[in-house]
């Protein structure tokens, strides 16, 4: 039965998650952020690129997951389920992988990371800037 939205989601029911597998069939980032700041390790589909967009069949996997070993094929509900008992059965490795998760995000989504960011596009953009000829 479904949860619905809670209150309590991050700071109540997610710590309790062994592991987190986002929505099928449209993935929402926002889930796997809040397991990866809590150091969950998470399995979502992955998105084919080649067909035309359609949210109904959409992941952000690729771009927040950034581990092709967590990324299960899209529609491929046999992998996926044996993935998800594999990492229940090994406690070490979903530690290492919640870990290295939390690391990731840490990396690029924190206010530090978003400044260096925004610095190096400012500094691109008046490097092109200073670069063109006066007219």
């Amino acid at each position: 039965m479904p949860l619905g939205w809670r209150a309590d989601f991050v700071d109540g029911i997610l710590p309790l998650a062994d592991l987190v597998v986002d929505t099928f069939p449209a993935g929402g980032g926002q889930a796997l952020y809040e397991a990866m700041s809590l150091a969950k390790p998470c399995l979502s589909f992955t998105s084919d690129y080649f067909r035309p967009f359609n949210n109904r069949h959409w992941s952000p996997c690729f771009e927040v997951l950034d581990r092709i070993d967590l990324a299960i094929p899209f529609g491929d509900h046999a992998a996926m389920q044996a993935r998800i008992l594999a990492l229940l059965d090994d406690p070490a490795e979903r530690a290492r992988f919640g870990t290295e998760l939390r690391d990731i995000l840490k990396s690029r989504a924190s206010w530090p990371s978003a400044t260096r960011a925004l610095e190096r596009e400012i500094d691109a953009l008046i490097r092109r800037k200073v670069s063109e000829p006066l007219r």
